[in-house]
């Protein structure tokens, strides 16, 4: 299972540098416990609420983290979406836990709330698509939303990854009203730890389509395919 913190993105990687470009904006965030990172936001406004798309990077892209956000700004406004790319904290190599808690889980929804829909009052945290790569994806399914699945609506998009909780979490009840689209190769070394997420998902009542897309190995097939595929499953277009 804890395959899941040598997970490595397989993409050609380019500097990330602090930008102010058009609407995409670099900022910083700091968290009440000290830790720091950096997240990238679409600033332009939607009239009305709208839903966000929160992007979480594989491991070894933390230099790196929003060097396709142009990219995934063009995915998420097909949508009428909000793009924002979150960079792991401290210089972490990985979103995804290990051992002890690191503070990330906290740190990532301190941040969204703070600096997201605390400042972007149109954005609604009820329609909130998270997509993550790799690490991100296992991340997203087994420490992220084992914590705050409860504050959130909406869905989420794994790619290449995902797994079931590594800590014990307070779960209970369903959660009908959040689905999960899961993309991944049977060659992938994270596969049977993301089967194990999908079916511990299913038993607490979330909407899944889960698929084995053309390709082989480690996030070896279309990428921005499946992140459009699975964004149309979660709003239902």
């Amino acid at each position: 299972m804890y395959s899941r913190f040598l997970a490595i993105r397989l993409v050609t990687l380019v500097s990330s540098i602090p930008l102010l470009l058009g609407a995409q904006q670099e900022s910083s965030f700091r968290d009440s416990q000290g830790k720091r990172g950096n997240f990238t936001v679409d600033v332009r406004q939607p009239v009305s609420k709208s839903g966000v798309l929160v992007y979480f990077h594989g491991s070894g892209s933390t230099a790196n983290y929003a060097a396709k956000f142009s990219d995934l700004s063009d995915i998420a406004r097909q949508f009428d979406l909000t793009p924002v790319a979150l960079q792991a904290p401290d210089g972490a190599i990985t979103w995804a836990e290990k051992d002890a808690p690191s503070g990330r889980i906290p740190y990532a929804h301190a941040l969204l709330k703070a600096e997201v829909f605390g400042k972007f009052p149109n954005l609604d945290a009820n329609k909130s698509i998270f997509v993550g790569i790799s690490a991100g994806a296992t991340f997203i399914s087994g420490d992220f939303l084992p914590s705050y699945i409860n504050e959130y609506g909406g869905g989420a998009v794994l790619l290449c990854g995902g797994s079931s909780p590594i800590y014990q979490n307070q779960l209970r009840g369903k959660f009908k009203n959040f689905k999960m689209f899961v993309a991944i190769h049977p060659t992938d070394f994270l596969f049977s730890q993301t089967v194990d997420g999908v079916d511990f998902w299913r038993s607490f009542g979330l909407t899944i389509k889960s698929i084995q897309p053309p390709g082989k190995g480690h996030c070896g097939f279309d990428i921005d395919k499946a992140m459009k595929d699975g964004i149309s499953f979660i709003l239902g277009k």
